[in-house]
């Protein structure tokens, strides 16, 4: 290769280096933000539940302090001290100050770096793969939202609308897209998923409650496997299904094995079936070629 055709590639690779490194620090400050989202909507929703609670009863309901997504400032959940810019910084901050708040010396949870790395994974994964592009971004939120529901699901069971509406509306207007490139499936494909996605869960969910008289699944797993649909297309719902299964069974007998889960007890199917649409996205060519040759 000529010396400019060396420089041209390596100055090519050092741009591409340099901009997925800012891809790559904007994923970190989006996955400190996913970790607010983490901890704050399912108290908020608590939170709202209980003054609605207070207001059927006609109890008399106190004045509650301003609590979303922006109010009160990062905090330390242990002792309430208020992190500075400084010990917040993602990833960064949780390294240096060695799991431990600076202030009380209590344990900082693992999530936190954890949700931030994940992310920042995902942002240079989507660019890598689908370019500096609308389909980029999109698949960004997909999979952005899947990792929050996850951790949502497994730390309190909860699958929130907040989060699942909007991803299912979001899948469907993604697929528009679908007219000028491949990435997305269809609109009658996606429209079909949503609707397949909630009814086929819904359908389990009553076959279960009429033979054990309980029901196995929430609203939100019908709801989340409506966004699935939405997202990778009706085809895709049995990948989706077969891995989410699999692996919760996978789970709970490894579980019931060393005895840290009864048989008596239920685990949040949620996670399993953000596993199932995140290995489904990255193996949907090939299963529909096997499947729908």
């Amino acid at each position: 290769m000529p010396t400019n055709g060396i420089e041209n590639l390596s100055q090519q690779l050092s741009a591409d280096w340099f901009t997925l490194t800012v891809v790559g620090i904007v994923g970190l400050a989006i996955g400190s933000f996913l970790n607010v989202v983490i901890y704050r909507l399912p108290l908020i929703l608590e939170r709202n539940a209980r003054h609605e609670a207070r207001q059927l009863l006609h109890i008399n309901v106190a004045a509650q302090t301003r609590f979303n997504l922006v109010l009160p400032r990062s905090h330390c959940p242990l002792c309430d001290g208020i992190i500075s810019p400084l010990q917040n910084i993602p990833l960064i901050s949780w390294i240096v100050l060695r799991g431990k708040c600076v202030l009380c010396n209590g344990s900082i949870s693992k999530r936190y770096p954890i949700v931030e790395g994940v992310t920042c994974l995902l942002a240079i994964g989507t660019i890598w793969i689908w370019g500096y592009s609308i389909t980029g971004l999109f698949y960004f939120v997909f999979l952005a939202s899947l990792l929050t529901l996850l951790i949502i699901d497994v730390e309190t069971t909860l699958l929130p609308d907040q989060i699942t509406l909007p991803l299912v509306w979001l899948g469907l207007i993604a697929s528009i897209q679908s007219v000028d490139t491949n990435d997305f499936p269809t609109a009658t494909s996606s429209l079909i998923g949503a609707i397949v996605g909630y009814m086929s869960l819904w359908a389990i969910n009553q076959a279960f409650k009429l033979i054990r008289g309980r029901t196995g699944m929430g609203n939100g797993d019908f709801k989340l496997a409506a966004a699935l649909g939405a997202w990778l297309g009706w085809q895709a719902l049995p990948a989706v299904i077969l891995v989410a299964s699999t692996t919760g069974l996978t789970y709970a007998l490894f579980l019931i094995f060393w005895r840290k889960l009864s048989t008596k007890q239920e685990i949040p199917f949620g996670p399993f079936l953000s596993i199932g649409g995140c290995v489904t996205l990255a193996t949907q060519d090939l299963f529909t070629t096997l499947v729908f040759p």
